[in-house]
């Protein structure tokens, strides 16, 4: 006879109903159909029953993967679900995951997955997280952490999800503090400067005295003024490209692209010693990125 399970109705995949609300917002690859919990108290569980007697056990959550918006035919896409918990201390146990999915073009939808979730197979894991009263935890798998890779998989997996768009606050609020904790984990500070070298993907050069750099506050919307900004020029032997984009750890940067991973140290040095010698403010990113070659 097979176990008759009760589930803990607090623990499910479900909208935000209000503001007490909590979560676990979890990100994940397409493969991945469950996550198991525990809660270590033992208060939040669900029940199995066999015969008379009980026990509780640990609360599994089937994912919503199944059919999913697919961004390439070669690999499953990001996704992200919430699964409301009160607020305690959990681990994290377990997740069931698949080898069968495929992608196919669809009318009207462009390239849908499809996730078989028949054969998972159950993997072991063991990641402690705490769940807050009215906001929540960022978790991505397999890691059970959240990296600055993660931040983009959550955006994505926010624009393919409904159930994601009522928990959006608290997600933001989650999402900035995590990234906050990243980017100081990094400060590494120099002679009148700091360097982050491992900033989402690249090594950024800050410094906060001096006279702001043109882009500092932001860039223009017209685009001649955007053209006119000050483009500084350093004698770094591979960089080949400059530009404006997103900084690590101010709005925005500007960008020296150097062909070489060698000469990162030289080009944090070069950068940070013209911003102290100009007294000048702001966040200049050293970015690795080959040599772009016309076919």
């Amino acid at each position: 006879m097979a176990p008759l399970v009760v589930r803990d109705s607090r623990v499910a995949v479900r909208e935000r109903t209000s503001d007490a609300d909590s979560a676990l917002v979890v990100v994940f690859p397409a493969t991945v159909c469950a996550l198991s919990i525990r809660e270590a108290s033992g208060r939040v569980a669900d029940l199995e029953t066999r015969g008379r007697e009980s026990a509780r056990v640990d609360m599994t959550r089937a994912l919503p993967a199944g059919t999913w918006a697919a961004r390439s035919s070669s690999t499953p896409s990001w996704l992200a679900a919430p699964i409301a918990l009160p607020a305690g201390r959990y681990v994290g146990v377990g997740y069931f995951t698949s080898v069968d999915w495929e992608v196919e073009y669809a009318p009207n939808q462009g390239l849908v997955g499809r996730t078989d979730c028949s054969g998972a197979r159950l993997l072991p894991v063991e990641f402690p997280f705490a769940i807050e009263a009215g906001e929540v935890t960022l978790l991505a798998l397999p890691s059970g952490g959240f990296e600055f890779r993660d931040f983009e998989r959550l955006r994505a997996g926010i624009t393919d999800s409904r159930l994601l768009a009522t928990w959006l606050a608290p997600i933001q609020r989650a999402a900035a503090e995590r990234r906050a904790e990243l980017v100081s984990r990094q400060r590494r500070p120099r002679d009148g400067y700091d360097a982050y070298p491992e900033c989402d993907g690249k090594t950024a050069v800050v410094r906060d005295e001096g006279a702001p750099l043109g882009w500092d506050r932001g860039l223009p919307e017209d685009a001649a003024a955007r053209r006119s900004l000050e483009r500084p020029g350093f004698p770094i032997r591979s960089l080949h490209a400059t530009g404006f984009g997103r900084g690590c750890v101010r709005k925005v940067a500007f960008s020296v692209m150097i062909a070489d991973p060698g000469e990162v140290e030289t080009a944090v040095k070069t950068v940070g010693e013209w911003m102290v010698r100009e007294n000048r403010a702001g966040e200049i990113d050293i970015v690795v990125s080959a040599v772009p070659h016309l076919l």
